[in-house]
């Protein structure tokens, strides 16, 4: 994917496992090899029986890890040096669970991790013997860079048979990341693009160079919160703003002129009408009657002023208050 934009890289470098990937991509074997050696890595690592190990990681400096490890008297390996103060401590299951109540009385914090068996440590020492006859069938290539190794921190040797002794031993010797970034940077590289899943590489690299003059870039440096495309889109960005070749014009390629082919009448939108999204507007109902009558005659006395305060003034001023009618009423009963 990376090569289809154009980039390339000036040395590789991988962690466990991923140093296979490593010496893939810088010219030792092909994509093939890398898929029969990756499936034959996890075999004879699941393979077995009885207590396979555990590891455990330990957040502390590496030299008081290792000064744990010999005060302690457990057999454990610093099976990773990740950073400089991360380290990762393999061996058999039941010292792993008296280191880890060990390092909890010290106060040191720690995390045990979910593996199939305890990598980098003499647990696994058996599976370095048939890795290593499958290696002899595969053909080596000159490489086309520089490949950085886990165990030594230094570049893979260009020899075929040598590089694969050093493959073979990986399996079961430590890890020294810190070593290998140190290499490399001594090397001249200063940019270093994670390739994969996460970014916890990006991390390791930040926290061995620190201060230093570098760039750590991931590919997946939201680890899955956003897309895939947007991520590949913001690195492919960082390399390109920090002058590395890249070819941008790529990730549109062709595109325009495909839409362009396919442009035409646009046809109209269907939606489907449901419950939820019809209405029918009812029929507008006639305006109400007024009502006739007394009612009617008392509204509109009203409106015209004749209220009842009114009509007893015009009758006084008729002089037909209620003493005068009594009065007339009582000479009308004397004649």
């Amino acid at each position: 994917m990376l090569a289809a934009f154009g980039v390339t890289a000036g040395a590789y470098a991988g962690h466990s496992y991923g140093e296979l990937t490593a010496l893939c991509s810088g010219g030792y074997f092909d994509t093939n090899s890398l898929h029969a050696l990756s499936r034959l890595r996890g075999e004879l690592m699941a393979a077995g029986e009885g207590d396979r190990g555990s590891m455990l990681a330990v957040s502390a400096p590496l030299d008081k890890v290792e000064a744990f490890l010999k005060d302690s008297g457990l057999q454990l390996v610093l099976a990773n040096r990740n950073t400089p103060t991360q380290g990762v401590l393999s061996g058999a299951t039941a010292e792993i669970e008296k280191g880890a109540r060990l390092l909890q009385e010290q106060g040191i914090s720690y995390k045990q991790l979910s593996v199939a068996a305890a990598f980098h440590s003499a647990l696994v020492a058996d599976a370095s013997g048939p890795f290593g006859e499958r290696l002899q069938e595969i053909p080596f290539s000159k490489p086309a860079a520089s490949v950085f190794a886990n165990t030594t921190g230094a570049k893979y040797p260009e020899k075929p048979e040598e590089a694969r002794e050093l493959l073979a031993a990986q399996l079961a010797r430590p890890v020294d990341f810190v070593a290998e970034i140190e290499a490399m940077y001594a090397a001249g590289q200063r940019i270093f693009l994670e390739v994969g899943p996460g970014a916890r590489l990006t991390g390791m690299v930040k926290a061995i160079l620190a201060d230093r003059e570098h760039q750590a870039i991931a590919i997946d440096s939201s680890n899955g919160k956003r897309s895939g495309i947007n991520d590949l889109g913001r690195a492919l960005a960082q390399l390109a703003a920090l002058g590395c070749p890249v070819e941008l014009t790529r990730w549109d390629e062709g595109y325009a002129s495909s839409h362009a082919e396919k442009q035409g009448k646009k046809r109209g939108m269907t939606v489907p009408l449901s419950g939820a999204n019809y209405f029918k507007k009812p029929a507008k109902r006639p305006p109400l009657q007024q009502k006739t009558g007394a009612g009617g005659w008392g509204l509109e006395a009203g409106n015209q002023g004749l209220g009842t305060g009114d009509l007893t003034a015009e009758a006084r001023g008729l002089g037909l208050g209620s003493g005068e009618r009594r009065e007339a009423q009582g000479a009308k009963n004397q004649s």
